[in-house]
């Protein structure tokens, strides 16, 4: 069992009853997990709880994300990447609604995961 991630070497040994012996080393690769979790839901009205929207990560999983996040009408409000959204448009505060969402993040091995899906905001 492997407590981290990194490259390990194993390495099995082998000997019958008449002496002869034998022996393989092999490497084993373990990578971070690669895990995402986009929230349903986000109140930017500055009390410290779920202000801004984006990806949570798992640290060590990922490279990068670019985040686009569109209004009712099919309107970009937000385009940027590794940054989460205040629900701000020309630093104006978003009306509630539904919004939908489209993240590229790009893993530890730099291939691109699209997520897309929608949101509300509520004050």
């Amino acid at each position: 069992i492997f407590s981290d991630t990194g490259s390990f070497f194993t390495q099995l040994y082998i000997e019958n009853e008449y002496g002869c012996s034998d022996s393989i080393t092999h490497e084993i690769i373990i990578y971070p997990v690669f895990d995402i979790n986009i929230p349903s839901a986000f109140t930017p009205n500055d009390d410290g709880h779920n202000d801004t929207f984006g990806p949570v990560l798992r640290i060590g999983g990922y490279q990068y994300y670019h985040m686009k996040i569109f209004n009712q009408w099919g309107g970009v409000v937000f385009n940027q990447n590794n940054t989460f959204w205040d629900g701000k448009l020309n630093n104006k505060l978003c009306p509630n609604g539904f919004y939908t969402y489209a993240i590229i993040v790009y893993d530890f091995l730099n291939k691109p995961h699209s997520l897309t899906g929608s949101f509300i905001l509520t004050k």
